[in-house]
């Protein structure tokens, strides 16, 4: 149970899309879920259901893109909760890199590339969103969202890339862990956080910028 100050937080990814079945790199393009990231979306809220029997969500705010908005709306047909559209937790955005396979990029962009994938943090793709000014956006999103519901129990649905972000602060976790997290870790982690690890992230964000 969840103590005054904390919040029972159950962090999920949304499903798959198109692009990224075939290794497009999405950014903020918004596209739906596609049939086998509908599918494992389902099997994922299964076993959620299973592992953690006692779940009920009051609330689920997700990211305004269409596959986190239907991921949300699978996830509150289980475990209840209504959901809640947070334009901030929006996905990254990568200006130019959007909409390319990631052999391409490889290919044309090979240094710049695998640097973002070493630690997204050290590159901004061109004409897109530098990473930190994302993830304050993020984290300010977040704090907001959260502010009314400490002691609540409370669903968190987002993209593969702000989903990894998210980890990695709630783990005290360098930015160069991201894509790790992302493809070796679970669908969804459920955890009691206190906001200040959020909030503290998103202070120390803004004293080094």
């Amino acid at each position: 149970m969840a103590k005054k100050s904390e919040i029972d937080l159950l962090f999920a990814r949304s499903g798959r899309t198109e692009w990224e079945e075939v290794g497009r790199l999405q950014g903020s393009t918004d596209l739906p879920l596609s049939d086998p990231g509908r599918s494992v979306v389902r099997a994922t809220v299964t076993h959620i259901t299973l592992t953690h029997p006692d779940l009920a969500l009051s609330t689920i705010v997700c990211a305004p893109d269409e596959a986190s908005t239907e991921t949300a709306r699978i996830l509150a047909d289980r475990c209840g909760g209504k959901t809640k559209v947070c334009p901030g937790l929006g996905a990254f955005r990568l200006g130019l890199w959007e909409g390319m396979l990631e052999e391409e990029l490889d290919e044309r962009f090979s240094k710049s590339y695998r640097q973002w994938r070493q630690d997204p943090s050290s590159v901004n793709p061109p004409e897109g969103e530098t990473f930190f000014a994302a993830e304050a956006r993020l984290l300010a999103a977040l704090l907001k969202a959260l502010d009314k519901q400490v002691g609540k129990c409370v669903g968190v649905v987002v993209r593969p890339l702000e989903y990894g972000v998210l980890r990695s602060i709630m783990h005290r976790m360098p930015t160069s862990e991201v894509h790790r997290l992302i493809e070796d870790g679970p669908m969804h982690e459920r955890r009691l956080l206190e906001l200040s690890v959020f909030r503290t992230a998103l202070d120390e964000l803004k004293a080094s910028a």
